[in-house]
């Protein structure tokens, strides 16, 4: 044993030496675990935050699924996946015969393809006799077609 001034000393010298042992290593590696482990958490944190983002927008773009689907539906009946003049031809004549109107021709060119687009366009030329009026609901029902159509000139004569 030890004994006079010297065993406080080293008693309390030990036991400093023993707490800064315990501390490099049981203490610091604990906190460097628990440093990773924060970091860990606000990485799944942003992950989670990304996903939650993610959902919100496949849920919106799955409510969204019935009208989008709608306008497919509708852009594919309006535009054939060929050119189809002799459907074209008889649209024309259909609208020409309830407007009230005697188509006397009926030229259509070539199908042209437009690059930007990627949709073929089809120029006819229409010869008609008929009243104004007649005409003018003529013109309306090529414009409401259940094809996609543009009226681009009329010419009218007495």
């Amino acid at each position: 044993m030890l004994t006079g001034r010297r065993a406080p000393i080293i008693a309390a010298t030990t036991t400093v030496a023993l707490a800064v042992l315990m501390v490099f290593f049981l203490v610091l590696p604990k906190l460097k675990q628990v440093s990773d482990a924060r970091a860990q958490l606000a990485d799944e944190r942003a992950k989670q935050s990304t996903l939650e983002s993610q959902l919100g927008a496949l849920q919106d773009a799955k409510n969204a699924a019935p009208k989008s689907q709608a306008t497919i539906d509708r852009v594919d009946r309006e535009i054939p996946p060929t050119a189809d003049l002799p459907g074209l031809i008889r649209l024309l004549q259909t609208a020409s015969t309830s407007s009230g109107i005697d188509l006397t021709t009926i030229t259509p060119a070539a199908p042209v393809f437009d690059a930007t687009s990627g949709l073929s366009t089809i120029s006819v030329s229409v010869n008609a006799t008929g009243s104004y009026f007649a005409l003018t609901e003529y013109i309306y029902k090529i414009e409401t077609l259940p094809r996609a159509a543009k009226v681009l000139s009329v010419g009218i004569s007495p």
